[in-house]
């Protein structure tokens, strides 16, 4: 986890070169980009000063496949500076399951009781125009299950835009 200050698809004009040698070795070594992964988009984490609409994504978390197999989530928190501190950034954060941290313990048993793990499932991407009754129903579920699955996460990041 580093705060790059660089985003790896940025001008080269503005990215040092010892920057973009660290992004090629993330991609040498097949490393992920945990935002990236879990989302279609880098998110930006970087308010500008003219505004308070994040217009970078310069703040990144890495990691191997072994930890991406392992990880439920990935995404971007607001700071709120009330309760923790003031910043310029968004803070990316990662939601890993603790089974990975006790492998030889009981825990690791309950791995196949985990329930939905999206790391599992490489994007999946539906073609809507193959669609059939079935196909939306699974659709429909699907996409359930994922808004149910993070909505406590996302209400407090929602009331705190308001």
């Amino acid at each position: 986890m580093e705060d790059f200050n660089a985003n790896p698809k940025g001008s080269s004009s503005h990215t040092p070169s010892w920057k973009k040698e660290i992004f090629r070795s993330f991609k040498k070594y097949h490393l992920t980009n945990t935002i990236k992964f879990f989302h279609e988009t880098l998110l930006p984490t970087r308010v500008n000063r003219e505004g308070s609409i994040p217009t970078s994504a310069i703040d990144h978390i890495y990691t191997s496949q072994h930890i991406i197999e392992n990880t439920f989530y990935s995404d971007v928190h607001t700071i709120n500076p009330t309760v923790e501190f003031t910043t310029d950034h968004k803070a990316p954060f990662v939601i890993i399951d603790k089974c990975l941290f006790y492998p030889h313990n009981s825990l690791g048993k309950q791995q196949e009781l985990s329930t939905h793990r999206p790391s599992q499932r490489k994007k999946l991407k539906y073609n809507y125009n193959n669609m059939d009754n079935e196909k939306w129903k699974i659709y429909t579920d699907r996409s359930s299950l994922h808004l149910n699955k993070n909505i406590q996460q996302w209400l407090p990041d929602a009331y705190s835009e308001i």
